[in-house]
């Protein structure tokens, strides 16, 4: 009962401080003659149930023991752990339309993370976080372990790294999970693909923590029928996937939040051309229907809803192969004088590990104590090459709704910038005995 009695009293806040902003808003008269809510055609009632779940916890702690095997057989790593969060949600609404809704949402995030020891004492700390369905079958348990055992091979190969030497501005070659990250963390937002009414400031103090405050965000209403990203790319919408090349996809979901049952395939980009917002029943200027995207999510103190895509498919006009995609990576570094550059595959919160290929003869070389500045929507407007083959990856959405990106394996951006990052030190200390 606290939940909802918050609730009221946060919503009665913003409605009071938002009444006195629409006084004075900068809103155009067909702003302000907008509807509150684009009214449900009909009341719904659906019902659906999670299917495959694990049975119980001794079930998930015996998995997580398997995967923290794999990273044992890396000698080389200490201080690693693997933590394994696994939600099991079911969210029931009811709405003064009349809609009655029964949604499951459940999803595992496993967190995998070590350290090993370079020359002159220094450390290379690393983590990854790998998100999958709620199921217990052998898709999802296959999948997790390839990803760990991946994440075990790089750490060990930073072993033979060498350390970052200079400042690097230059084309750089983004791989799988760097590639759908990129994507992830452009366009999935306000000023991306989401749908938002021009803010009107509204505050409460009030506010918990997980919920957004939409005097700060920004609208990209103005960009539709525009140039949103590379010309030689298209984004579409799915709700009903379930896997792609064998990879678990979290994002597929049923009904929204809304009671509205998510459309199939929403073209979202057109060969770069911006064509539509993901939306809920607020209407916008450019949006008068929903695409049923106000997604049930999780938090830990209460359930939550949202806009959130559920898995969107990148797809390119023209591609090259991998092979011939490192070549064009080469022959532009040549182009601008550099000796090499620089292929990522995961972008790291921590250190970056970074493969650097020589522009005179193509071989790699694994880097250390790196850092890749800022990356944002406009470095997708120009990108040098797309890669043929596909992959997918998942994440959790402002920590709430799970999403999937369907990715080229690799695309090239050019002036990307990478700084030295120092790495820390620590003395290894020998075990005596009493």
């Amino acid at each position: 009962m606290a939940v909802y009695d918050l609730a009221y009293k946060i919503a009665l806040d913003l409605y009071r401080s938002k009444k006195d902003g629409l006084t004075t808003a900068n809103l155009s008269i067909e702003e302000k003659e907008l509807n509150d809510m684009i009214p449900v055609k009909r009341p719904v009632f659906a019902s659906f149930d999670s299917k495959g779940g694990f049975a119980t916890l001794d079930d998930i702690s015996a998995f997580t023991i398997e995967l923290s095997s794999i990273l044992a057989q890396g000698n080389m790593i200490f201080d690693s752990s693997i933590d394994l969060d696994a939600i099991d949600q079911v969210t029931y609404m009811v709405t003064s339309e009349g809609s009655q809704v029964k949604e499951p949402l459940g999803y595992i995030s496993v967190l995998v993370q070590g350290k090993v020891r370079l020359d002159g004492d220094k450390v290379f700390h690393n983590s990854e976080t790998i998100v999958v369905p709620f199921r217990d079958d052998a898709t999802v348990k296959a999948y997790l372990t390839k990803r760990v055992k991946q994440f075990t091979e790089s750490l060990v190969s930073v072993k033979r790294s060498r350390q970052m030497d200079e400042d690097y501005i230059g084309p750089v070659l983004f791989e799988e999970s760097a590639v759908s990250n990129l994507f992830a963390v452009s366009l999935v937002n306000y000023g991306g693909i989401l749908s938002f009414r021009k803010p009107v400031p509204a505050k409460t103090s009030l506010m918990p923590i997980g919920m957004v405050s939409s005097s700060n965000v920004k609208t990209s209403a103005d960009r539709v029928g525009k140039k949103l990203i590379d010309n030689n790319l298209s984004v579409v919408n799915w709700s009903s996937l379930k896997i792609f090349k064998g990879i678990p996809l979290v994002g597929s979901y049923n009904i929204d939040a809304e009671g509205i049952s998510p459309a199939d395939g929403i073209e979202l980009v057109r060969e770069g051309i911006l064509k539509r917002h993901l939306s809920g029943t607020v209407p916008t200027l450019k949006s008068s229907e929903s695409t049923g995207s106000v997604r049930f999510g999780f938090l830990p103190t209460a359930a939550s809803v949202g806009l959130s895509p559920g898995i969107l498919e990148f797809r390119a006009k023209h591609t090259i192969t991998d092979a011939r995609l490192r070549k064009e990576l080469l022959k532009l570094a040549k182009n601008e004088g550099l000796d090499y550059a620089y292929v990522v595959k995961r972008i790291s919160k921590e250190s970056q590990v970074l493969i650097r290929l020589n522009v005179a003869d193509g071989s790699e070389e694994v880097i250390s104590g790196a850092e890749i500045q800022d990356i944002g929507l406009s470095n997708l407007r120009r990108i040098a090459g797309v890669s043929k083959e596909s992959g997918a990856n998942n994440y959790i959405y402002r920590f709430s709704f799970p999403i999937s990106v369907i990715h080229p394996n690799g695309i090239i951006l050019e002036d990307i910038q990478i700084n030295r990052k120092q790495l820390i030190n620590l003395k290894e200390t020998s075990l005596v005995k009493d």
